[in-house]
């Protein structure tokens, strides 16, 4: 699978005016959530398997994924949110 380019997006300046635009600016907003949602996704996989890894050791080896996941949260339900 190839790795596709996206254009950046317009302002929202310019996609005030242009409807073009506005789509556009939408279609790039929305990929951006997605990916951050997949990346949260990727990070819960890992801490699920460091913890069955680890057994009873996961909260002291598990610890640098676990705040990670919860900052990774904490940035999407943000992201989510504004609209």
């Amino acid at each position: 699978m190839t790795q596709g380019y996206f254009p950046s997006p317009p302002s929202a300046e310019e996609a005030k005016t242009n409807p073009v635009a506005l789509l556009e600016l939408r279609e790039h907003l929305s990929r951006e959530k997605l990916v951050k949602i997949e990346e949260q996704k990727l990070v819960r996989e890992e801490l699920k398997l460091c913890y069955r890894r680890e057994g009873v050791n996961h909260i002291s080896k598990c610890k640098d994924l676990a705040l990670e996941y919860i900052k990774l949260m904490k940035e999407n339900k943000a992201a989510v949110n504004l609209n």
